[in-house]
């Protein structure tokens, strides 16, 4: 069987945001079940902080001291457009409505 390449695999092998990202990619079904319309932050092969708008999920992911370049985060769209993929940086502050 060979290994499945992800968008990711173009990073290096040991970069913890690269390993989160697949997390996304692999349970991607599962966790829009689990988490419709919401915003999810992965970190360490789990969901970590999840919530209706970006800044809520950088907040969380602030409050728990975990690194945010290490962070993936994906929004969980049902609707027929694609999920929006996007790097979450903790204390990235928006003046604009997520």
């Amino acid at each position: 069987m060979t290994e499945q390449k992800t968008a990711t695999a173009y990073l290096p092998a040991w970069d913890e945001q690269r390993r989160n990202w697949d997390f996304l990619h692999t349970h991607f079904l599962e966790l829009r079940e689990k988490y419709p319309n919401q915003w999810v932050g992965a970190y360490q092969g789990e969901i970590v902080a999840d919530g209706d708008c970006r800044q809520s999920v950088l907040d969380e992911i602030e409050r728990q001291g975990i690194p945010g370049a290490d962070i993936a985060a994906l929004f969980m769209r049902t609707g027929p457009l694609p999920s929006v993929w996007t790097p979450l940086r903790v204390g990235q502050r928006r003046n604009h409505a997520d």
